[in-house]
């Protein structure tokens, strides 16, 4: 385990052959390799394309008097061809240190996007503003999650405030192949190992504290969803979350 900070940013560049190319980085990455790392010129740097997720060996440039951090692109790292299985997580929204802690450790561990859902027994009820703030920081989350364990991707987030949106979000991103797994305490729920490894990548759905409703689960169902159970324990939404992906990551990884 690296506990060791990373020298890793995050940039947009739109340009088919960066390499040379010097980059202003954000007032947050720069804040990050000023005042966290305490780097300055001539440092070494990785910074990451946002869009395509190309890494590229780095040099910090320059620290202006703003503190605006400048970098020179030097070379292209090869990109990685290994991805988590799975894809999506589905996480009803629960307290807010509980979403953030969600957000922080899907990212962590290589889920491509995280859909807040409000459920039904959701205790966090988003709406207007709120709801923009919220994603707003959680996106921060999941970028300082990226830097920090070294990934070549930042995951994304979205809201679903209704069932309707859920779905309408959730189905565009299903791929041909792709399993749609919901976390549940029915006795219909089987074992992830007894379930048909697919040929495509895994979207989890994970209920609120009071679990989701019946009518709810039936309507998972309906859309597809296997029910699949994480053992006999009780878990708290948040280590349901973590110990599905994590579950995943181990039989079909």
């Amino acid at each position: 385990m690296k506990m060791s900070h990373e020298r890793r940013v995050f940039a947009d560049f739109d340009i088919k052959d960066p390499e040379g190319l010097e980059v202003d980085l954000s007032p947050s990455d720069s804040k990050h390799l000023r005042t966290v790392l305490r780097l300055s010129s001539g440092s070494p740097v990785t910074v990451v394309e946002k869009t395509s997720g190309q890494s590229y060996e780095a040099v910090v440039v320059s620290v202006d008097q703003t503190d605006r951090v400048q970098v020179k692109l030097l070379k292209s790292h090869e990109m990685a061809s290994s991805r988590s299985p799975v894809a999506t997580l589905i996480f009803a929204l629960c307290k807010n240190p509980v979403n953030d802690l969600v957000c922080e450790k899907a990212a962590e561990m290589g889920v491509d996007r995280l859909i807040f859902w409000q459920a039904e027994r959701s205790v966090l009820k988003l709406k207007g503003t709120e709801s923009s703030a919220k994603i707003e920081r959680w996106l921060k989350i999941s970028e300082s999650a990226a830097r920090q364990s070294q990934k070549s991707h930042i995951m994304s987030v979205q809201l679903a405030t209704s069932e309707a949106q859920l779905f309408e979000t959730l189905n565009s991103a299903v791929a041909t192949g792709d399993i749609k797994l919901c976390c549940s305490l029915s006795k219909e729920s089987v074992a992830l190992r007894n379930l048909n490894r697919p040929s495509g990548r895994a979207h989890l759905l994970v209920g609120p504290a009071g679990d989701l409703t019946p009518a709810e689960e039936a309507r998972l169902i309906r859309d597809g969803f296997a029910r699949v159970t994480l053992g006999p324990c009780l878990l708290r939404a948040e280590t349901a979350a973590i110990a599905a992906i994590a579950s995943v990551q181990a039989v079909w990884g």
